[in-house]
């Protein structure tokens, strides 16, 4: 009987969503002249929007929805560079 709950605990664990809080990055340069921003990704949904004259700024959310057992997800690599 012990077994069998401890097995019935294990699936219910296994079947509720991984809850993590979104990670965020955010960046933000002042420039002159028509800059040249570059995005790669490997799998993602990227939105770019025009914003104001002389400055560049950027904002990552990563958040990772998936259900079940989760080991050692990976997290994003993200690298800003001027």
């Amino acid at each position: 009987m012990r077994h069998a709950a401890l097995l019935g605990l294990a699936v219910v664990l296994a079947a509720t969503p991984a809850l993590a809080r979104p990670k965020t990055w955010d960046q933000t340069w002042s420039v002159t002249g028509t800059p040249d921003v570059h995005v790669v990704v490997g799998d993602a949904h990227v939105r770019v929007h025009a914003g104001p004259a002389g400055q560049v700024s950027t904002h990552i959310v990563y958040d990772l929805k998936r259900w079940g057992l989760v080991v050692g997800a990976p997290e994003p690599t993200v690298v800003f560079e001027r």
